[in-house]
């Protein structure tokens, strides 16, 4: 329960509490898209801006990946990054270290406005997992659960194996597996990169980050937001079933 209350440690300690001063959001009471879209980072990108009554230069660092849209409100849409993907680090603050969080970042439907970032509350940071060189949004792909409806986002892979599971988990503490093969044969392909349907906390703006060049860089990209498209012999593990 605590778990999902903080900032993580390492970020709010090292930014004494000025990463944020926005209201936290709960991702249950947003809509999740009607379709789906996909941003490809083709390189990490560093925002650079001051931060405190100290000025300590805080580099904000977005991870090279596809980032998927996970949530929408009335306003825009969240872009989700892979696990690990928004990370913080002041390099002038002695002993500080960088600490990486699940978040993306959030693109208005007005083109007037600014994009923000945004992470995660939790208590614990997130071990960054870097996607495949060359991989992206064309290996996307979602599987809606046909009971819950709830919807998964991963990166796609064949998997071969009749009638078992070709199973062990694609991120730690989630439920998502490589996929199960159906009782006729092996299926075409599984999530194994799981992106938008962890277990969270509140959604966090992260309000510092104000660096112009990097923001108006999201806000270039979102242009070229691409479809992402559902697959149908994508398996994800049976509910409650801790994956091996």
């Amino acid at each position: 329960m605590y778990k999902k209350l903080l900032f993580p440690l390492a970020a709010s300690a090292m930014l004494g509490g000025c990463a944020n001063n926005a209201p936290l959001i709960a991702p249950d009471q947003l809509a999740t898209p009607a379709n789906i879209t996909c941003i490809q980072l083709p390189e990490a990108m560093t925002a650079v801006d001051e931060a405190g009554i100290l000025k300590l230069v805080t580099e904000t660092r977005l991870e090279r990946g596809p980032y998927v849209s996970e949530k929408v409100d009335a306003d825009g849409t969240y872009y989700r990054a892979p696990q690990g993907g928004i990370s913080m680090f002041q390099p002038g603050n002695p002993g500080a270290k960088r600490g990486y969080n699940d978040g993306g970042f959030y693109i208005p439907n007005d083109p007037q406005k600014m994009p923000y970032i945004y992470m995660y509350t939790s208590m614990d940071g997130v071990p960054h997992e870097a996607p495949a060189a060359g991989v992206g949004c064309a290996d996307v792909g979602y599987a809606k659960d046909p009971v819950t409806k709830k919807i998964s986002v991963g990166l796609m892979a064949a998997v071969g194996g009749a009638g078992g599971v070709a199973g062990r988990a694609a991120v730690k503490h989630s439920s998502l597996s490589y996929g199960q093969a159906a009782a006729g044969g092996a299926i075409a392909g599984a999530l194994v990169a799981y992106l938008v349907n962890q277990e969270m906390g509140k959604i966090s703006p992260v309000t510092l980050v104000k660096d112009k060049a990097v923001l108006g860089k999201l806000r270039e990209m979102s242009l070229q937001a691409v479809p992402v498209a559902p697959q149908q012999g994508a398996a994800t593990s049976p509910a409650g079933a801790a994956p091996q």
